[in-house]
C-alpha cells in the first residue's frame, strides 16, 4: 500500500472510483441523476480525493489497481483552502433541493459515530474501489486488510458506511462488523472493525 502519486495514477483512482459509484446510491444522493451525473460524480471524487489528502490518506495497492480514499477526523481542521474546496464542492456538485437531507445523512452518522465510538481515534474509509483491469483479483480484499492493520497499528477504529446491499459479504469477510443500520431514502449499512 502506497499513496496515490499525481499525475497519471491520479487521475486513474479518479476514473476508477467514478465508475466504482456511478450506482451507488449514496454517491447518487450527492451526485443526483441526469446527463451531467457522470461529471458530478467525478468531481465528488475529487473533492473526496483532495479531503483525504488533506486530512487523511488516498492510498492504492502496489499493482496500482485498487484504491482508497481515508480521512481521519481529529486531523480535519478550517482552513481557508478547506472552506473554498467545500464551497466549490457544494456550488459544482451537489443539487440543491438535496443539500439538506444530504446535511441530515452527515449528521446522523456523525451523532451514530460518537454514540458508538466516543472520542476514540477513527479512520474513516470514504471510498474504495478497483479499476477493471484489477477486479476480481484480489486488489480490494488486499487493500482493505492493509487499511484494516494500519487502523489497528494507529489505535484507530476503522468505520465505514455502504448503501450498497452487493457489498456486505465483502465487508463482513474481510472482517468487519455492521454496527448500525441508518434508514433513509435507501438503507445505509454502517460498519467497524472489530475490537
Amino acid at each position: 500500500m502506497r499513496n496515490i502519486q499525481p499525475g497519471p495514477e491520479r487521475s486513474r483512482a479518479i476514473h476508477a472510483l467514478s465508475e466504482a459509484f456511478i450506482d451507488n446510491q449514496s454517491a447518487r444522493q450527492i451526485a443526483g441523476i441526469g446527463r451531467n451525473r457522470a461529471a458530478r460524480l467525478r468531481r465528488l471524487i475529487e473533492y473526496a480525493l483532495a479531503e483525504s489528502e488533506a486530512f487523511g490518506q488516498a492510498v492504492c495497492d502496489d499493482s496500482g489497481n485498487a484504491f482508497a480514499l481515508l480521512i481521519y477526523p481529529e486531523q480535519v481542521k478550517i482552513s481557508l483552502s478547506a472552506v473554498l474546496r467545500k464551497m466549490m464542492f457544494l456550488l459544482l456538485t451537489i443539487r440543491l433541493f438535496k443539500l439538506f437531507k444530504i446535511l441530515d445523512k452527515e449528521q446522523r452518522l456523525k451523532q451514530l459515530k460518537a454514540a458508538h465510538f466516543g472520542t476514540g481515534k477513527l479512520a474513516h474509509l470514504w471510498f474504495i474501489g478497483v479499476a477493471p483491469a484489477g477486479q476480481r483479483k484480489g486488489c480490494g480484499t488486499a487493500l482493505l486488510r492493509e487499511i484494516m492493520a494500519d487502523a489497528a497499528t494507529d489505535n484507530r477504529k476503522l468505520v465505514l458506511e455502504t448503501s450498497t446491499e452487493a457489498n456486505l459479504s465483502f465487508y463482513w469477510k474481510a472482517g468487519l462488523e455492521c454496527y448500525d443500520i441508518l434508514e433513509q431514502e435507501f438503507t445505509l449499512y454502517c460498519f467497524c472493525s472489530e475490537d
